[in-house]
Formats: C-alpha cells, sequence, structure tokens
C-alpha cells in the first residue's frame, strides 16, 4: 500500500478531487460573491463580441484575467454559473498538483506531500470555494506559484510574473505577502545592497507595469479597489485606515450574539488620566488577543486552531535552523507567514481572508510533525501553548462546543503522544493527519447540508430555479423581479449589462483614462420591493416596466399588491417550495 500510494496516490487524490468537484455542481448555488464576478465576465464577453476591448468597461473591479477565459468561453455558450465553476475546479485541481510538488520538494518525500495535499484539500474554505466562481481558488493557485518559484529557486522575473497574478487574482494578499518578500530578498542577497536593489526591481517590477497601465492607458480595467489602496480615488485611503481602527478590527463578526473578550470599562470621572490612557493600551491588545481565540479567526471554519498555532510557533523556533542552513526558502515563508497573520490580526477581516496562506501554514504543520518533534523540549511548549489557546476559544463558541472541546482535547492528547511514543510516531502521524482532515471535511460537507448549497438545493432547487423564472419574461422587457436568494443571476441571464466601471470609488479628477470609461447601458432588469402603490407606480414609470416578477417561498406571506386597476396577474407559477407571480402593466 505504501509503495502504491507513493507512486499513484497523487494522482489517484487529483482525480478524486475533480470528480468531487464536478458531483458538487449537481447542487449548485450562488454563493457570497460569486453573482457579481460572473456578472463582469458576462459584460466582459458582451464587449468582446461586439468587437471591442474589454479595458473601458466594468470587468477589472475583481480582477480580470483569471475571468477572460471564461468570458471567451461564454461567447459560444452563453453565460452559465456551472461552466465559470467547473473553471475554478480545474484550477483547484491544478493547485493541488502544485503544492503537492513544493510539498515533495521540501520534504523529499511523496507521503509527505500526499498528508499535505490531503490537509489542503479538506479544509473548510478550500472545498467551500471550490465548486464557485469565487476567487480564493484563483489567488490560492497564484500564492502556490510564488512558493514554487521560490522553493525550485526560479528567476526573479519568474516571481515577479507570478505576484502580477497575484495581485490580479486578490489584490490585497499581495500586499499582505509584499513585505515577507522584500525581507527574503533582503536576507538572500545580504552584502550586496545593488543587488538586493536589483532584485526587487525584477520581482515588483511586472506589477507595477500593471498598475501604471491601468491608470494611464486603456489596456487594463480598471480595479477600483486596487486603486483605493494607493489613494487614487476620490475618497483617498480613508475607506481602508477605517479597518485598521481596533473597534472595527476585533469585533467578532462571527457570533450572533456579539461575544466579545472582557474589557475594563473606565468613565469620564476617573480622576487619573494616565491610568485611563494605561487601560485603554491594555483594552486594546487583549482585545487583539481576543480577535485570535474567535472562531472567524482561527477555527475549522478556516484553520484550526491546533494546526495553526503549532506552525505559527514552529516557524519561529525553526528560524535560527533556518538562517545557520541559508534556507532562504523556509526564511521567506516565515516572513510572509509572520506579516500575513499579522495584518490579518490588526486589519477588519474574517474566515476566508487567512484562507490564501494555508499552504504556508500547512509547510511548517508538517514540520512540527517531523523536525520540530526532535526537540521534545520545544515541541511540549507549543502543544501547551496551543491547548491554552483552544480552550480559551472555546469560550467564543456557540456551537456543538462540547463535540470542539473533545476534538480539541483528543488532537492534544496525540500530540503528546506522538511526542513521547517514538516507536509508533509514523502511525500516529497517519491518525493524527486522518483526524484533523476527517473533521475538517465533515465541518464543511455538515455546513453544505446544514446551511449551504445542498441546503439550499433541496429546498429551493439549483440557483432558486433562476433559469426556469427567466423563461417566463422576454428579453427585450424591462422588468421588477424580486430576490429570494439569487442576487445578481437574474441580471446575468438576462445579459443585464449596466455597470459602472468606478464601481463603490470615483477615480481623481486627474486621471487620464477615466473620461474614457464607458458603461454599455442596457438596463433590463430591477431589485423588486413591495411598497404602496404611488410609489410603486411612480418607479414603473421610471424604468418603463412592462412586467413584475414576483417570487414567494414557501411559508412566506403573499403581499397581494396587484389588486388595483393598472396591475394585472397574468400567471400564477408553482416552482420548488416556491411560488411565482407574473404581474403585468397595463396602461398608466
Amino acid at each position: 500500500m505504501r509503495e502504491f500510494l507513493e507512486k499513484k496516490g497523487i494522482w489517484i487524490f487529483l482525480i478524486l478531487a475533480f470528480a468531487f468537484g464536478i458531483s458538487m455542481l449537481f447542487f449548485k448555488n450562488a454563493t457570497l460573491d460569486d453573482d457579481l464576478y460572473l456578472r463582469e465576465t458576462m459584460i466582459m464577453t458582451e464587449v468582446l463580441k461586439s468587437g471591442q476591448w474589454i479595458g473601458n468597461y466594468a470587468v477589472g473591479i475583481h480582477g480580470f484575467l483569471f475571468k477572460l477565459p471564461v468570458a471567451l468561453l461564454f461567447i459560444f455558450t452563453g453565460p452559465s454559473l456551472i461552466l465559470a465553476s467547473v473553471w475554478t475546479i480545474i484550477l483547484g485541481v491544478f493547485s493541488l498538483y502544485i503544492f503537492y510538488k513544493i510539498l515533495q520538494k521540501l520534504f523529499h518525500s511523496n507521503l509527505w506531500a500526499l498528508a499535505g495535499v490531503l490537509l489542503l484539500f479538506t479544509n473548510f474554505q478550500f472545498i467551500l470555494n471550490y465548486p464557485t466562481y469565487m476567487r480564493e481558488i484563483p489567488v490560492l493557485l497564484c500564492l502556490l506559484l510564488v512558493v514554487y518559484c521560490i522553493v525550485y529557486e526560479k528567476s526573479r522575473w519568474l516571481l515577479g510574473l507570478s505576484l502580477l497574478l497575484v495581485l490580479d487574482a486578490k489584490e490585497y494578499v499581495m500586499m499582505m505577502i509584499a513585505p515577507g518578500l522584500l525581507i527574503y530578498i533582503f536576507f538572500s542577497e545580504w552584502g550586496n545592497w545593488k543587488k538586493i536593489v536589483l532584485e526587487n526591481v525584477k520581482t515588483f517590477l511586472p506589477l507595477t507595469l500593471l498598475i501604471v497601465l491601468m491608470v494611464f492607458t486603456t489596456l487594463v480595467p480598471i480595479n477600483t479597489f486596487l486603486l483605493s489602496t494607493i489613494g487614487l480615488t476620490e475618497s483617498g485611503v480613508e475607506y481602508h485606515l477605517r479597518h485598521f481602527e481596533p473597534e472595527v478590527a476585533t469585533r467578532n463578526l462571527s457570533s450572533e450574539q456579539q461575544r466579545q473578550i472582557p474589557t475594563i470599562e473606565t468613565t469620564v470621572e476617573d480622576e487619573v488620566e494616565k491610568e485611563n490612557v494605561f487601560v485603554n493600551i491594555f483594552n486594546t491588545i487583549i482585545l487583539y488577543i481576543g480577535k485570535l481565540l474567535y472562531p472567524y479567526s482561527f477555527s475549522f471554519l478556516s484553520i484550526p486552531k491546533i494546526i495553526f498555532f503549532p506552525a505559527f510557533l514552529t516557524s519561529f523556533f525553526l528560524f535560527p535552523k533556518f538562517r545557520k542552513q541559508k534556507r532562504y526558502d523556509l526564511i521567506a515563508f516565515t516572513f510572509m507567514l509572520f506579516f500575513y497573520a499579522l495584518i490579518f490580526v490588526v486589519k477588519s477581516s474574517f474566515t476566508r481572508y487567512i484562507f490564501p496562506i494555508t499552504p504556508i501554514v500547512i509547510i511548517f504543520f508538517l514540520m512540527f510533525l517531523k523536525d520540530l518533534v526532535k526537540n521534545r523540549k520545544a515541541f511540549l511548549t507549543i502543544v501547551l501553548v496551543t491547548l491554552v489557546l483552544t480552550t480559551a476559544g472555546l469560550f467564543f463558541e456557540e456551537e456543538y462546543v462540547w463535540q470542539k472541546v473533545i476534538l480539541n482535547l483528543v488532537v492534544s492528547l496525540l500530540y503528546l503522544v506522538y511526542l513521547f511514543w517514538e516507536q509508533r510516531r509514523y502511525f500516529l502521524k497517519i491518525v493524527l493527519i486522518l483526524i484533523i482532515s476527517f473533521f475538517s471535511f465533515g465541518v464543511v460537507m455538515y455546513f453544505f447540508y446544514a446551511r449551504g448549497q445542498i441546503y439550499q438545493y433541496l429546498n429551493w432547487g439549483k440557483d432558486y430555479e433562476v433559469v426556469e423564472v427567466m423563461e417566463y419574461f422576454d428579453e427585450d422587457e424591462n422588468i421588477f423581479l424580486s430576490d429570494p436568494g439569487w442576487d445578481l443571476l437574474p441580471l446575468v441571464y438576462r445579459k443585464d449589462t449596466d455597470f459602472e466601471p468606478e464601481f463603490r470609488w470615483k477615480l481623481r479628477d486627474w486621471i487620464p483614462r477615466k473620461e474614457h470609461l464607458k458603461n454599455l447601458g442596457n438596463a433590463n432588469t430591477y431589485k423588486f420591493v413591495v411598497r404602496d402603490e404611488q410609489r410603486l407606480k411612480r418607479q414603473v414609470e421610471r424604468y418603463d416596466i412592462s412586467r413584475i416578477g414576483y417570487v414567494v417561498l414557501k411559508n412566506d406571506e403573499v403581499e397581494v399588491f396587484w389588486d388595483v386597476d393598472w396591475l394585472e396577474l397574468e400567471k400564477e407559477i408553482s416552482l420548488k417550495n416556491k411560488t411565482l407571480y407574473v404581474i403585468k402593466v397595463l396602461e398608466l
């Protein structure tokens, strides 16, 4: 079995991973922002079909390079969330293979590499975003390409191109790993200042050129979020600075009860101002400590504490060894992990924001099991610190608390047994990795069934049956449509291309390409909210609405608003656990 896994294990795993991803598409529902990205891709398709380049249109707001292949496919097939998600699945499988090659090089073992791939695949955020059109999988692939270039000592130009892809896939990830890469280059070229400068130029020139082309030419579509981070929008960097304010950054976003870490209360009546300052500083520090413990930071919804903290601490325990051995790749990963985690903690963030750094966490977790275990004192210290932090984190858990208590205790106990029972380490390593992977996989699959895509499919049909609903409306008519949960999907399938390139942020007036930005227009689908007759009538006139699609989910109350002389109920269609009312607008 061992020989088989070493030779064929990764290929069997990749085939199964692909099959799993495709099977999940049978329960497909729009999730989070993938319908927004799909709309941008649809607009890209419509622009290309008209014989124009996409540079002036609203297609680069969330990057454009990874959407371009899908947009080209849509020219022949028409827009489809399923097809777009297949593209993500392909990128996900390729990411797993790249990670395998990285681990193979680092650990000189196919089995250790396979173990790391299993941990990555069963990560909650990987599976959650795997059968979607979200940006998490593309940015994971891009970061893995950066790691690959470092491990295999590829040229700085290739590293720079990989960074450019990271910037396009998810701009903030590039900003979070950039400090670590700067320090990595500094260490790797220590003593040669000219080469330090030259290597930094090679590394960061490609993405700098991309930004320059974005600002001064019409070749690269505008990414307003990216430009807002460097102050090229009217609001400057104010939006981003707000996310670093302690009261914003340390909010427990995952808690319905908003359970926060206890702080010391102060009042304006306090006599000694210095004491107030001390208390405020103390409260701020423990709030950030609290953020480390919140489920939305580190848990089985992101990266489990029982993996993250051993990995993070291992990187620092082994850092002197990395320096002594001149392992610049591991030095790079140490600083990348440190700065990524630091920014994640001090900035407003949650669950999926930590996901892109997961491969580096897994690398150090495997080193924790393979290398740090040789240092009994350091290993034991890390296990005890992790146990304390995971136990403290249980205070903020609201669901399945006892199950999480038992799991944390079991894994911590296995760590101790693994440390002291040297003769059985190979077997215990397998048990540890399988338990963590199984529980992580179980959590995400339960989520899919209880709240996620499988739940939505079973209750409301695929994408709330948006395609079926669209058949009751003509392509060339303007409609009002209620939103049972499909968000922007009707706009995609009806090819509503009315989308401003300056999404959320307006560019500064001096930016030369601002005057060239375009909007295809063609607005034909508007969100409908039941209101009083006069307001509804004014909106119908304003948008030249010919029909209204009113979707009512099972057990929801039907608000009969069409019992007026200028509206007429045309059809009542029963769908899966919902009813569609098609209301015709008569002459006003």
